[in-house]
Order: structure tokens, then sequence, then C-alpha cells
């Protein structure tokens, strides 16, 4: 409640001056927007440092990603070796037809 009060009263005193709803609410919004200011400036340092973090984090990221399609491929060739009860070195084989 007292932020809406708050708001009026600006947009009261706004109107009291310039006589007009809509300059008034141009100047309401800036005054929102600068009053909100600090917060914008504190959220984009919290996502900079967070790029920075998972910037430093990318290869390590990239190695997991790396070493989990090796370990599906492993799981997908274990799976197709139960299936098809076959021994793994049967896999690699070529077959040609002459």
């Amino acid at each position: 409640m007292f932020l809406i009060e708050f708001l009026r009263a600006i947009l009261d005193t706004v109107f009291d001056i310039t006589g007009s709803y809509g300059w008034s609410i141009i100047v309401l919004s800036l005054v929102v927007t600068l009053l909100m200011l600090p917060l914008f400036w504190i959220a984009e340092m919290i996502q900079s440092r967070e790029r920075r973090r998972k910037l430093k984090m990318l290869p390590a990221l990239e190695q997991l990603k790396e070493v989990s399609i090796s370990k599906k491929n492993i799981f997908i060739q274990k799976q197709y070796i139960d299936n098809i009860n076959t021994l793994p070195c049967m896999l690699y084989r070529v077959y040609w037809d002459w």
C-alpha cells in the first residue's frame, strides 16, 4: 500500500506542475526507472560474474559431455550385444558380399 500511495503522490505532484496526465505518467516512469537503476546494476554484476564462472567451467563441461557421449555409445553397444547375443568383436567385423 505504501508503494501505491508513494507513486500516486508523485503522479499527483507532477500533474499539479504540468497539468497533464500524459506528462505525469512519462515523468513517473522515468522516476521509477531511476529508482530501479541500482537494482539493474546489481543484477548485471551478478550476471557478469556468473558468465565468467561459466567460461571458466566450459572446458570441464566439454570434457564431461565427451565422456557422456562415449558412455552413451558404450551403453548402446552393450544393449545391441545383449539383444543379438553376439560377441563384441563381431560388431566390428566387416562382411563382404562377393
